[in-house]
């Protein structure tokens, strides 16, 4: 069994009938690197539930009055299952069509499902409905997202256990998903050509090593003099 959990008990006794026909049981802990809380002891079905990961002697005691009689058993508890989301954990900004990596790791979990999200959350859109360490070892913990056409500063991706609801991560912050536009622009100075390209997310601009808030507010002193900067904003339909 997993450690979290807890794991159904269930003995039967015998008896003669001897000397009163009165028997009793009572479940208890030999042996074991925790300790094992059972529900009902004294009952023969009953539920333990141990602290801690490694191997229990567990042992059912009958008492009829005057003999007594045990049997024992060995239960196994592993680790925890669990998921642990790497990347994207908020922050960044990935372009649409970009392929990405979501980085995951786990505990006792070899089976996978993967979503993402663009309202925070709210609601979840299949990545990929199954991730396992059979079928797919090249992309387990590691798998290649083609980042959607879904622009959104409000972005997360989920890791779950497949056919589960838990364990499961999810991205710490929002992250985005932004489109880019590219701009080129080319003017003679003295017989010189000059060429500068720039390269923005969709809301903003960067024409030569200068930002502005949006294309029709670009700065492009590196560029040359109004002149130029009113043929830029021409381009962009301002």
């Amino acid at each position: 069994m997993a450690l979290g959990g807890s794991v159904f008990l269930f003995g039967t006794l015998g008896d003669d009938g001897l000397p009163d026909g009165t028997l009793t049981s009572l479940w208890s802990q030999v042996a074991g690197p925790g300790t094992v809380a059972f529900a009902e002891p004294d009952q023969l079905a009953t539920l333990a539930t141990p602290s801690a990961q490694g191997t229990y002697t567990l042992r059912l005691t009958g008492d009829d009055g005057a003999l007594q009689a045990h049997d024992e058993l060995q239960l196994t508890v592993t680790a925890a299952r669990a998921i642990t989301l790497l990347s994207p954990n908020g922050g960044v900004a990935w372009s649409v069509g970009a392929t990405e990596l979501i980085r995951w790791d786990t505990v006792a979990v070899n089976d996978v499902a993967l979503h993402y999200s663009i309202d925070d959350g709210a609601t979840w859109f299949p990545i990929a409905y199954t991730v396992d360490t059979v079928s797919t070892p090249e992309w387990w913990g590691s798998y290649p997202w083609e980042v959607p056409d879904t622009p959104s500063s409000s972005c997360r991706v989920r890791v779950v256990e497949y056919n589960a609801t838990a364990p499961e991560d999810q991205s710490d912050a929002p992250f985005a998903i932004v489109r880019w536009w590219w701009l080129s622009l080319c003017r003679v100075d003295r017989g010189r050509p000059r060429l500068a390209a720039a390269r923005g997310r969709a809301g903003t601009a960067r024409v030569a090593g200068a930002a502005a808030q949006a294309p029709d507010r670009a700065e492009l002193e590196q560029l040359g003099d109004r002149a130029t900067e009113r043929a830029v904003r021409g381009s962009l339909g301002h």
